[in-house]
Order: structure tokens, then sequence, then C-alpha cells
């Protein structure tokens, strides 16, 4: 009995299936992204903690100056970038060419890094990791998370809608919510992230609180 191997058996070919110059891509989603990264650091690569730079340069031809950019602390974190903000040593050509192809790798997740609020449909990849629970009750539970983006650890609330607002629509229940949200605003990391866990599936409706607002748009996007 002989053993069948997959076409693309090492992480290396895996990789080279995401860059296929007959047929490129025109965006990479946040789960590509994903798995772009798993295969960097399978393959023991430096660029492994900035997939999408990686991404990015491999699509422009110019993986041979990815290290020094790496060495300089350039980093997935810093997109979407202006010519004047890139480093110095990048030759014009080079600049211009990231700044008109870099869409390719903006998505919701650098969005949220930077502070903008953003939905996340329950078959879409979230943009962290869970490290542990900090803290639950009987309306829900906060766990230590870490952005994929930037490697920085935040709070995250993790609510139950019928369990916080029951069948009740109040102005009392909303009004309450909205005290706890401008609370969190004010907390360090820069914003707190919360989580709706609606028909016990967990994570099915994420959304954000960001920095900044009152709260009413948030209210409106989640459909209370």
């Amino acid at each position: 009995m002989t053993s069948v191997r997959s076409p693309f058996a090492t992480p290396t070919e895996r990789l080279a299936t995401y860059f296929d110059v007959a047929q490129p891509r025109a965006t990479f989603e946040d789960r590509d992204i994903d798995d772009v990264a798993l295969l960097l650091e399978q393959c023991g690569h430096v660029a492994s903690t900035c997939p999408r730079t990686y991404i990015l340069f491999r699509t422009i031809g110019h993986l041979d100056i990815l290290e020094q950019l790496v060495k300089v602390g350039f980093s997935d974190q810093w997109f979407p970038v202006e010519t004047r903000s890139l480093p110095s040593f990048l030759e014009p050509s080079v600049k211009a060419a990231v700044v008109q192809q870099q869409g390719i790798i903006l998505t919701k997740s650098l969005d949220l890094e930077n502070g903008r609020h953003r939905h996340f449909v329950a078959e879409e990849a979230l943009p962290f990791e869970i490290l542990g629970r900090l803290g639950s009750s009987g309306y829900g539970q906060v766990d230590r998370i870490v952005s994929k983006t930037s490697s920085r650890q935040y709070a995250l609330k993790r609510i139950r809608r019928r369990a916080a607002f029951g069948n009740s629509s109040s102005r009392e229940a909303v009004k309450g919510f909205l005290t706890e949200m401008k609370i969190m605003r004010n907390l360090k990391p820069a914003y707190c992230s919360v989580y709706w866990q609606l028909h016990g599936q967990e994570l099915s409706r994420p959304g954000y609180v960001p920095s900044c607002g009152d709260g009413s748009r948030y209210l409106q996007r989640t459909s209370l």
C-alpha cells in the first residue's frame, strides 16, 4: 500500500501557493494572513511576526530588503503608510510601490488595532488569541488576549446579551450599558473590546468599543 503525499508537502511549497504569478491575489483576508504567518513560523522565517509586510514585499518583488526592515523595527502595525513615513534607506521606486500596493493587506484587524470600531461575523478570523481568563460573573467573563497584529495584550470582556439585558429594551438597561462603556473607554490600553454571546455560540457577533464617542453608534450597529 502506497501513501499519498500532498502536492504541497512543505511549508515553503504551501506558502508559494499564495503567490501564484499566473493568478495574483487582489487582496488577502485576515484568515489568509494568519495562515501565511503560521507557514513563515514553520519555515523559521524572520518575518513570521509581520506577515503583512512579508506579503506586500514579496508581491512587489523586494523580499531582499525584508530582513533590514525587520531590524529597524518596521512591523505590520505601521500600515497604512505614506511615502514620508517609510524608512529612508528604501529607494523612491520601492516606496511608491509599497504605498500603491498596500491595499492588498489592509483589513479590519488593522482598523481595529488603530482604535476604529469594527464588526466580525462568526466565520471570520478573529484578530487575537486568548491567553487566559481574568475573571467571570453572571453576565459574562473577562479574558486576557494578545493581538495578532501588534502582539500587545488587552482585556476582552464578553457579555451574554440575554443575561445583561434579559428580554427588556428599557431605557434603564441601555443607560447602564452606556455607563459601563464610558468607564471602559477611560481604561488603559486605549480601548476595551466587547463581545456579545448569542444563542449559546461563543463570540458569534463580536464588536469593539472605541476609545472615543458616546456609544450611541455602537448600540445602533449591534442592534440591541
